[in-house]
């Protein structure tokens, strides 16, 4: 193998990793996965590393008695692989910039809420930065779900049936409050809106939770589903089939009790 052939020769020029990284121009981490075999050189530097390593490259690829039109061969190859991990390494990096990105645009959000004082200021900084998280979310969809699974046609559908839900919830509460803040809504109106909007959720969360791809971005975020694909599927089907149960209980707690807030807040979190 490339990389254990590698790791002999160095040794036998008695180099170190750093040493041969300065004379490639590397540095010691890159030799170190060449030696682990994490990436592979390109063929150009197969033959820097020949050179310092005072091998052939056939020597280095154990094609020594083999016929050139092979060792063109394995030089496509090792090309190949190579490409491949610095492919899937750029989209690592793009799926940590995208998602760090939504993180500070979620901090900043908490940020508005506890610092700014002016109450229609506050919320539309508010719905600036959440529409940007969306937004975000939106454009990298594929690219954040497939780092956990490989989502089908209709699940990839049910993420984005998802994103557009939260932005017409997010947008629809933000108006009711702009209207609560300005007196244009009583309150028997407000709580029958807040019963409104625990019914719906309920009922949206029981129709798309079967139909979700395993992913760490949306659904259950527990770490007992987190972390196993089976498990994570089989509660979100629980979701589905308790749903209708949970609306109607809800519901004739609020007609039976008189405490409602507590049996709507209890509804909401169950």
């Amino acid at each position: 193998m490339l990389n254990e052939n590698i790791r002999k020769y160095r040794k036998e020029c008695g180099l170190s990793q750093e040493e041969m990284a300065v004379k490639l121009h590397v540095v010691r981490q890159t030799i170190s996965k060449w030696e682990t075999n994490l990436s592979v050189p390109d063929a150009d530097m197969l033959v820097e590393i020949a050179k310092v390593l005072q091998v052939s490259v056939e020597q280095l690829l154990d094609y020594s008695g083999k016929d050139s039109l092979a060792l063109d061969t394995e030089l496509a190859r090792l090309n190949e692989e190579l490409a491949k991990h610095i492919k899937e390494e750029r989209r690592l990096q793009l799926y940590h910039q995208k998602r760090n990105l939504i993180l500070y645009l979620l901090i900043a959000t908490l940020t508005i809420a506890l610092v700014v004082k002016n109450t229609f200021l506050s919320i539309g900084l508010i719905l600036l930065c959440v529409l940007a998280s969306l937004w975000v979310l939106y454009r990298n969809l594929a690219l954040l779900a497939s780092q956990t699974s490989s989502p089908s046609k209709q699940q990839f559908h049910a993420l984005k049936l998802s994103l557009l839900f939260s932005l017409c919830l997010i947008l629809f509460i933000v108006g009711f409050v702009c209207l609560e803040k300005l007196g244009m809504v009583g309150k028997e109106s407000e709580f029958c809106f807040a019963v409104g909007i625990v019914i719906v959720v309920m009922l949206f969360l029981g129709y798309i939770s079967p139909k979700l791809p395993y992913t760490r971005f949306v659904g259950l975020r527990l770490p007992w589903t987190v972390c196993d694909e089976d498990t994570w599927y089989f509660a979100h089907r629980i979701i589905a089939l308790i749903t209708v149960p949970s609306i109607m209980l809800m519901i004739t707690g609020l007609l039976m009790f008189a405490d409602k807030e507590k049996v709507l807040l209890i509804g909401l979190f169950s």
